[in-house]
């Protein structure tokens, strides 16, 4: 038999930081992204069109649409199973 034990407060922190460093993530990868948009005023030529071109076809859309939607995506994961463990006790507790 398994044993179900949620220190609240203690995942609270957890689902916090984790939310805290997502949010860092997403800064980030817009940072990055406005980076590559200013780098393209500052550097021209052959060498900066390549360089353009593979930033937007192999990592813009990673940086501005996959990265945000998955930390979304764990964020609400974690949140739901933080949830769903303190409802399932609340409910068994009778409370």
């Amino acid at each position: 038999m398994s044993a179900i034990y949620l220190d609240q407060a203690a995942a609270a922190e957890c689902v916090t930081m984790i939310q805290t460093q997502i949010g860092n993530l997403q800064e980030a990868a817009a940072s990055v992204n406005t980076a590559m948009l200013r780098l393209a005023e500052a550097w021209q030529g052959a060498s900066a069109q390549k360089a353009q071109d593979t930033y937007e076809c192999e990592y813009r859309t990673m940086l501005t649409e996959t990265i945000p939607a998955t930390v979304e995506e764990l964020r609400g994961f974690i949140d739901g199973c933080v949830q769903a463990i303190f409802n399932t006790d609340l409910q068994l507790s009778g409370k």
